[in-house]
């Protein structure tokens, strides 16, 4: 069942939470609790139509609205929301354009607020390299002719670089812009691809600090991913 954002935070992802402590914290989040809620900017008249909540207090709303994008952070704020994992299905998506034209600079203006909520790219796997939910997702394997998923990741990864990782309400950790990386598990043959996205992020930007969910969660070091918690 697909929830309301009314109720996303309540689930507040304490395995998440527990993954930032794995990754590192500097300072200024030592001093509060980390929250992040995932945040799905998708809805509209057609994905109503679909088996969801029917008690979302904003009732059917439109994810492109401006005023519901500003009620939900509004209530992220209240519910001490450190950032939103938005889900991001690849450049030129319906996510990709709601959170380019709203959710970025609704974030963006509510900044100067000390309890300012952030936002984070929960990166869809599965769904921007054409895989089934559930099977391997193989880097080397094709997805279109003469392009292998490995470089599709890559090319999402510096869309999102030259997007998003420069706004001020892009969520980091010690200076590093966060990434989830959904389905982690599943990935094989990646590390090639992993080994060439490092330079390409670090002529953009000084890191990348990617954190891969899954059934367990890996944390990408140097593009290498390395098993560091087991959650059950």
């Amino acid at each position: 069942m697909i929830l309301p954002m009314s109720k996303i935070w309540l689930s507040a992802l304490l395995t998440l939470t527990a993954l930032t402590m794995g990754c590192g914290r500097d300072a200024e989040h030592m001093a509060s609790p980390i929250v992040y809620a995932h945040y799905y900017g998708w809805y509209n008249s057609d994905q109503w139509t679909q088996p969801v909540t029917d008690d979302s207090m904003l009732g059917l709303y439109d994810s492109q609205d401006s005023a519901v994008v500003a009620q939900h952070i509004e209530w992220g704020k209240r519910a001490g929301v450190t950032a939103f994992s938005v889900s991001w299905h690849g450049e030129g998506s319906p996510t990709d354009t709601q959170l380019k034209n709203h959710s970025t600079p609704a974030i963006e203006s509510q900044l100067a607020e000390d309890n300012a909520v952030k936002f984070m790219i929960l990166f869809e796997t599965p769904d921007i390299l054409g895989v089934p939910h559930g099977s391997v997702i193989d880097f080397g394997a094709e997805l279109s002719p003469g392009v292998s998923k490995g470089a599709k990741f890559i090319q999402e990864m510096n869309y999102l670089a030259d997007s998003y990782f420069g706004s001020a309400g892009y969520y980091k950790i010690d200076q590093q812009p966060v990434v989830f990386v959904y389905l982690m598990r599943d990935v094989v043959n990646h590390q090639p691809y992993f080994d060439t996205l490092k330079p390409n992020m670090e002529s953009k930007l000084d890191f990348v600090h990617s954190c891969c969910v899954g059934q367990r969660f890996y944390e990408a070091v140097n593009y290498g991913a390395r098993e560091f918690s087991d959650v059950g």
